[in-house]
């Protein structure tokens, strides 16, 4: 009975060795891998493209995002489907807004969609507060 206590505790502590070494091997050092040869702002990147695939499933520019469609739609009028108004740009507003005021104003890049071959820039429309 007592060598069964012995051994049985060393056993545990090997398989805690062991699974620690697992864990070494499996997380942390791919996640090291990944932070040294990528730059440092690597979640931002992430953000960006994922930003963009979603704008392009929501059939807009693959490399414009979704704040800058946003934006240019409800600041500058730039003609939009109804359902992407209602559902997404809308709701989606307010939401950036209420984190980050004024981020779909911030985010437009007139150097992609709606807009790029423009000369002169619209005039910027404030939306309203109310509904109407």
């Amino acid at each position: 009975m007592d060598s069964i206590k012995k051994y049985g505790s060393g056993f545990i502590l090997i398989l805690m060795i062991l699974a620690a070494m697992v864990y070494e091997v499996l997380v942390v050092k791919p996640y090291m891998v990944i932070r040294a040869f990528s730059p440092s702002d690597y979640v931002e990147d992430l953000w960006l493209s994922l930003d963009q695939h979603l704008n392009k499933i929501l059939r807009g520019d693959r490399d414009e995002t979704l704040s800058s469609r946003i934006g240019k739609h409800i600041h500058y009028g730039a003609p939009e489907p109804k359902w992407f108004s209602r559902y997404f740009a809308y709701p989606l507003f307010w939401l950036l807004h209420w984190f980050d005021f004024d981020h779909c104003f911030k985010a437009i890049d007139w150097t992609e969609g709606w807009g790029k071959q423009m000369i002169s820039r619209p005039q910027r429309v404030f939306p309203s507060f109310t509904r109407g």
